[in-house]
C-alpha cells in the first residue's frame, strides 16, 4: 500500500487517502480508547486484520500525528485475534503480528470486563448486596485475569460504597471485595 503513494501528486494522494478512509470506515464496527491507552478498532467479520492494520496506520500517520508512542489494535468482533502496531513521532513503520495465544486471550478478557464495567447499564446489574457476577471465558488463565481485573478496579474505579465482584468460569470462582474509599 505504501508503494502506491510513490509518485503521486497532491491531488492523487488526497483521493487515495479519502478512498482508503472510506474503505476502512466501512469495515469498522467501532473504535475506542482502552483504559491502558490503546486505540482499538473492532472490525466486521471476515476482515483481513493485517490489511486493515496497514490501512489505519497510513491514515493515522497522514491525519493524526501522535506525540507519544501509542499502541493501535485492529481486532475481530470477538477480540480473539488482532494485529497490533505502535505509532508515534519516535517510531517508524508497521510492527504488526497476528496474535492468537494465551496472553492475548487473557488481555482480551480483561478488556471485555473493563468495557462491561464502564457500560452505563452495568450498575443496574449489581444485586441487593452490591455484588456483581461476571463470567470469564474458560480459555483464559483465570488467576492472571483476576489479578489484572483487580488491579484495574483498584486503580480506576471510584468506590463511594463498598461492593464485591464475583468472577467465575466453568472451573473457578472468586470474590473480590472492595471497601468504600
Amino acid at each position: 500500500m505504501r508503494a502506491q503513494l510513490n509518485g503521486m501528486n497532491a491531488e492523487q494522494t488526497q483521493t487515495f487517502f479519502a478512498e482508503l478512509d472510506e474503505k476502512f470506515s466501512a469495515a469498522t464496527q467501532k473504535s475506542f480508547w482502552s483504559e491502558n491507552g490503546e486505540l482499538i478498532y473492532i472490525m466486521n467479520p471476515g476482515t483481513d486484520l493485517k490489511e486493515y492494520a496497514e490501512m489505519i496506520e497510513l491514515i493515522l500517520q497522514d491525519n493524526a500525528p501522535f506525540e507519544h508512542s501509542t499502541v493501535v489494535k485492529v481486532t475481530d468482533e470477538g477480540q480473539s485475534e488482532f494485529v497490533c502496531f505502535t505509532i508515534g513521532d519516535d517510531l517508524e513503520g508497521l510492527d504488526a503480528e497476528l496474535f492468537d495465544n494465551q496472553e492475548s486471550k487473557d488481555e482480551n478478557a480483561v478488556i471485555d470486563f473493563e468495557i462491561f464495567l464502564k457500560d452505563p447499564s452495568t450498575p443496574a446489574k449489581f444485586d441487593k448486596n452490591r455484588n456483581l457476577n461476571y463470567t470469564l471465558p474458560d480459555d483464559v488463565d483465570f488467576s492472571n485475569a483476576v489479578k489484572e481485573i483487580d488491579a484495574f478496579i483498584t486503580k480506576e474505579i471510584a468506590r463511594n460504597k463498598p461492593f464485591s465482584i464475583t468472577l467465575s468460569n466453568s472451573k473457578d470462582k472468586t470474590v473480590l471485595d472492595y471497601p468504600e474509599l
